[in-house]
C-alpha cells in the first residue's frame, strides 16, 4: 500500500509536465527527485532526493544549478537541521539529497550566491510587469537608462513524509535574505482551503511584497501584499503547488542600478496510512 502511495503521488506531480504553468523571471524551486523509487524509508529514518530547477514553468524543469553556486542547503524538522548534499547535475536539475525522520515534516532550504546580470532593454518592460510595476523601480531605470542587477534565489519546499505536526518553530522565518513564511502547516491543507503566507527579509516582515501561486495544473493568481508583507490564497489542489515573489530595491552601489531577491515555498505530501511500516 505504501508503495502504492508514493507512485501515485509521484505520478500526480510528473504527469502535470505537461501542463506547465508560467511563473515570473526564471523562478528557482525544488520538486521530488524522478522517480518513486528514490523515497527509502527505514524505521526511524527516510532519505529524501530533491531537485533544484531555474525555469518558467512550474513544476518542469528548466536549467540546473552548479553546486559551487549553494550558500546554504539544509533540511529542518521538529528535532534537528540537518545538510542537503548536492548529487548529480544534468542541464536541467541539481540533485539534493538528505536523511530525516521516517514520520515527520520537513522543511528542504536552499539559499544560492549573488549572481550579477546587465539586463537587455528589450526585456525590462516585461520584467517590470512581471515585478508588479513598482514606481521607485521604474523611476530609477528612467532615470539611468540601465538594468545592472545583483539577485539572490531563496527556495523552500514543505514535504510531509509522516503524520506528526509540525512544530511552531518551522512556521517562523529562517533569516533567509528574503523567504515565503506560510502562517500554518501547508502540507495539512485542502483543495478550496485559504493559506496565509508571508514575506520575509533577513528575518523581518517584507511590507508591500507582490507574491504569486503557481498551480500544478496550471492556475496561476497574483496578490499586493500590505504592510504586513502577508497575502492569502485560495490553494487549487492540497499539494503541487509553487508560491513565489520577488523583491527589488534600488542599490546603492555605483556599480550597479539594483538588487533584488527571489523567493519560492513549493509543497508536496508524500505522506501515508502506514505510518508504521519500514
Amino acid at each position: 500500500m505504501k508503495s502504492l502511495y508514493l507512485k501515485r503521488w509521484f505520478f500526480i506531480i510528473f504527469i502535470s509536465l505537461g501542463c506547465v504553468s508560467a511563473v515570473s523571471a526564471h523562478e528557482t524551486w525544488l520538486v521530488p527527485g524522478s522517480t518513486a523509487t528514490e523515497l527509502k524509508a527505514s524505521a526511524k529514518h527516510r532519505k529524501i532526493f530533491l531537485a533544484l530547477t531555474t525555469g518558467m514553468a512550474f513544476p518542469g524543469l528548466g536549467t540546473s544549478t552548479s553546486p559551487a553556486r549553494i550558500l546554504r542547503a539544509n533540511i529542518i524538522s521538529a528535532e534537528t537541521s540537518v545538510p542537503l548534499l548536492a548529487g548529480n547535475s544534468s542541464t536541467e536539475k541539481l540533485e539534493l539529497s538528505g536523511i530525516t525522520q521516517s514520520k515527520s515534516v520537513v522543511m528542504a532550504i536552499v539559499q544560492l550566491k549573488p549572481v550579477v546580470i546587465d539586463l537587455p532593454k528589450d526585456k525590462i518592460g516585461e520584467y517590470l510587469v512581471e515585478l508588479g510595476n513598482p514606481v521607485s523601480v521604474k523611476a530609477r531605470f528612467e532615470a539611468t537608462g540601465t538594468w545592472r542587477e545583483s539577485y539572490t534565489k531563496n527556495a523552500k519546499m514543505w514535504v510531509r513524509v509522516g503524520v506528526e505536526t509540525a512544530p511552531k518553530s518551522m512556521l517562523a522565518p529562517m533569516n533567509l535574505p528574503y523567504e515565503l513564511v506560510p502562517a500554518s502547516d501547508p502540507t495539512l491543507m485542502k483543495a478550496g482551503d485559504s493559506l496565509k503566507v508571508c514575506a520575509y527579509a533577513d528575518g523581518k516582515v517584507a511590507p508591500n511584497a507582490y507574491l504569486g501561486l503557481v498551480s500544478a495544473a496550471g492556475e496561476h493568481s497574483q496578490q499586493r501584499a500590505g504592510k504586513s508583507g502577508c497575502a492569502s490564497f485560495k490553494l487549487p489542489s492540497r499539494s503541487g503547488f509553487l508560491l513565489h515573489a520577488i523583491r527589488i530595491d534600488p542599490s546603492a552601489q555605483p556599480d550597479l542600478d539594483f538588487v533584488s531577491h527571489f523567493a519560492s515555498l513549493t509543497v508536496l505530501d508524500v505522506s501515508n496510512s502506514e505510518s508504521g511500516a519500514n
